[in-house]
Formats: structure tokens, C-alpha cells, sequence
């Protein structure tokens, strides 16, 4: 990258000629262009994994929550851990994988350069469509947990929701049979009925599942 601002700019000898019109670095262009580039520079290898517990969690003095992100499959909206959430990104082109033709596996995708496997998350829950069209609001989303890192698309992402841990009640007994050993609980989120997701049930699942 140009480093204009340190050799002729106003850190520099002053000799660029812009500085007459600009006055400072700060105010071209050129030094603009080049403090953009911080916003779009892939984050170091582990820094959602590390950071993304700090920002999950609760504030002292706060009441007690749990940080979820929102999500919908289907007309199901779901709610996980969002520690256990990595990144949400444009869904990408889905590989599917020779000789693996199993219903809850779509194929693999690349995320930043690392190959994912891709999973149908509705057809694991007991429903959905795994073939269905991808609608504009669609998101593919990456989830770790205890070394395993996989990928699914939601319909759509609903955001980061810290639900009060007093607002949680049991599941009904009317859920479906698919999501039932899945779901920790329900809440009713702006007029949404979302079932929280058991981080360690679901990974316990796709692991049965995928293998």
C-alpha cells in the first residue's frame, strides 16, 4: 500500500502537490481509499472465536440473559447460542460431495478460503425443504462449538437478541416431534414464537446425523 502521506504528504517533506488543496492528508482522497481498506481486510485466523464470548457476555449490573441469534427455517424461527455463531455471510455456492446423497447434507461450501461442510439444519429439526429455492433474505451461517465447525442456510437472520433469562418457559408439549429434542425452551420475541436451541443438543445431533 502507498505510503504517500509519510514520504511527500504531511507527515513527510510536504512536497505533494495536493497538500494545496487538501491542506492536510486527512482530507484527500488518497488517505481515505487507503484507511478503507482496515474495514475490509479478512479478521486474523481465531478472532470471531475469540472475541464473540466477550461480546456475548453479560455486563455487570445487567440483567441476567442469554445471547442468541434469531433465525428463521421455514416458519420456524430458532434462536442458538451466539457464542456458537461464527460468522453470517451471503449464501455461497454449494459443491455437493460424490456418493454422499444423504438428505442432511447439502455438500460443502468455502467461507473465507475454508472448506465447510454444509448441512440441511430444517431436515435435522424433523422438517423443510433442503432442495427449496434460496429467498433474497437467505444467510448462510457458519457455528462452532467443541471443535466442530459447520454451515447451514437460514431463510433469514432475525439478528442478536439478548433474551432475559426469566422470559424462557418450557417447551409446550404441542412442538413438533423434530424439534423437540432439540428445543431448551421458548420465548416470544416481537410477536415471534422462537424455540432457543440447546447448543450442545444440536451439535450432538448433526454429529448422529452427519457423521
Amino acid at each position: 500500500m502507498s505510503v504517500c502521506w509519510r514520504e511527500i504528504g504531511t507527515y513527510g517533506d510536504r512536497t505533494c502537490g495536493e497538500l494545496a488543496t487538501h491542506l492536510h492528508c486527512r482530507n484527500c482522497p488518497t488517505f481515505a481509499r487507503a484507511a478503507a481498506t482496515l474495514f475490509t481486510q479478512p479478521a486474523p485466523a481465531g478472532y470471531a472465536e475469540e472475541r464473540t464470548p466477550v461480546i456475548a457476555a453479560a455486563k455487570p449490573g445487567a440483567t441476567p440473559a442469554r445471547a442468541c441469534l434469531v433465525f428463521r427455517l421455514g416458519a420456524e424461527w430458532l434462536a442458538l447460542d451466539a457464542v456458537a455463531c461464527v460468522s453470517i455471510l451471503a449464501v455461497p455456492v454449494v459443491r455437493r460431495i460424490p456418493h454422499r446423497a444423504r438428505a442432511v447434507l447439502r455438500g460443502v461450501i468455502n467461507v473465507a478460503g475454508e472448506i465447510l461442510l454444509c448441512v440441511a439444519l430444517d431436515r435435522i429439526l424433523g422438517g423443510g425443504d433442503a432442495a427449496g429455492a434460496v429467498g433474497a433474505r437467505a444467510r448462510a451461517i457458519v457455528i462452532h462449538h467443541r471443535g466442530d465447525r459447520w454451515g447451514f442456510v437460514a431463510d433469514e437472520v432475525g439478528g442478536l437478541e439478548r433474551i432475559p433469562l426469566a422470559a424462557l418457559t418450557a417447551a409446550p408439549v404441542t412442538i413438533s416431534r423434530g424439534l423437540e429434542p432439540f428445543i431448551e425452551a421458548v420465548v416470544d420475541l416481537d410477536g415471534r414464537h422462537v424455540g432457543v436451541l440447546g447448543t450442545d443438543r444440536l451439535f450432538d445431533g448433526l454429529r448422529r446425523r452427519v457423521g
